[in-house]
């Protein structure tokens, strides 16, 4: 029955004698199971409560009113919840994944001080970009230059991209070189088949080395200010 239904039986015996007897059926009704669905993006969690019923159970295996499943795909999961009659009934969750953007930052990995610091991100249609980086950089184009630069500017610059409500990040370091000192090698001078001193003037940045331009010669130490030839 799907209501509640009393049935009446009636016997007879041998002697042709009867009587009767009534029994009732209780039926209970199923216990409505709701669940919410949920949106996520994909390497996140979702969080999914039953309601409606004493005990659950997932076609997962867990039990209890709550999961928090993190799918990297589109899911269907579906909940068994009985009651205090032990009545049994079921419903299913959809958790929908949403990709996160591929995110690659790229641009100028070393310059000079005075150069341009260029950075370019990869182009999505619709996305939101945001770079940011030291000395309080920060833009919000696809692509970007800090002009300039100094030493201040030289470190890591993150880029993300936010899509649909989803966001992942990349990063490019960058080096910012001091410009070299200028090199002095002293006066010219003329000399015939004998050695001469040299005195270069030492760099503040980095090193210095000799070279012979023209003619022909050997340095005792090439990597040295002060050297012979």
């Amino acid at each position: 029955p799907t209501v509640n239904t009393t049935y009446t039986v009636t016997g007879t015996n041998a002697n042709n004698c009867r009587n009767t007897a009534t029994s009732t059926v209780v039926v209970y009704p199923l216990p409505t199971i709701t669940v919410n669905n949920a949106t996520i993006c994909k390497g996140t969690s979702a969080t999914l409560t039953a309601n409606g019923a004493n005990t659950y159970i997932w076609n997962t295996s867990t039990t209890g009113a709550t999961i928090s499943p993190s799918p990297t795909i589109t899911t269907n999961y579906t909940v068994t919840g009985t009651d205090m009659n032990g009545c049994v009934n079921s419903t299913v969750a959809i958790v929908n994944v949403k990709p996160t953007p591929t995110v690659a930052a790229t641009g100028s990995s070393s310059v000079c001080v005075g150069q341009p610091i260029k950075l370019f991100g990869n182009a999505i249609s619709g996305a939101i970009y945001h770079w940011s980086g030291p000395n309080g950089f920060t833009s919000s184009s696809q692509t970007c230059t800090v002009t300039n630069a100094t030493e201040l500017n030289q470190g890591t610059y993150t880029l993300s991209i936010i899509l649909s409500g989803c966001s992942a990040t990349n990063t490019i370091a960058v080096i910012v070189d001091s410009i070299p000192t200028v090199a002095h090698a002293g006066m010219d001078t003329i000399i015939y088949n004998s050695s001469i001193s040299l005195s270069g003037n030492v760099p503040l940045i980095g090193s210095g080395i000799w070279s012979v331009i023209s003619g022909n010669g050997t340095f005792v130490n090439g990597n040295s200010p002060n050297t012979q030839i």
